[in-house]
């Protein structure tokens, strides 16, 4: 045991040694420089990330333009139907009621 103490403690001592340990200015500014280009690389990945996103919304936001207007125009387009048909009715309704009248001036014509 008195070993592993020993070796234990001068594990610490070394790793106590290397914690302490003053850097050179050229370290301290390679190892800046290497933070640097990390936070580069990924605010470069954010910023792809950010453009594939906003076209990705912007895709959307056009599908869903057309859409609307689409199921505007169809709406119109179902609207125009109806009146349509309302109209035929009304014309088909506009011919009985002249053939009636027709026949009600050709009985009052014979009287």
């Amino acid at each position: 045991m008195s070993k592993d103490l020993k070796t234990t403690g001068k594990f610490y001592d070394n790793a106590l040694l290397k914690l302490h340990r003053k850097y050179g200015k050229d370290e301290l500014v390679l190892s800046l420089k290497k933070q640097i280009s990390e936070k580069d690389i990924e605010i470069g990945k954010l910023k792809s990330e950010i453009d594939f996103l906003s076209a990705e919304l912007s895709d959307k936001k056009e599908k869903k333009e057309i859409m609307r207007q689409a199921n505007v125009k169809l709406k119109a387009d179902e609207l125009f139907l109806l009146k349509e048909k309302e109209c035929k009715i009304h014309l088909k309704k506009i011919d009985e009621l002249r053939k009636s009248n027709k026949e009600l001036i050709m009985k009052l014509n014979h009287k």
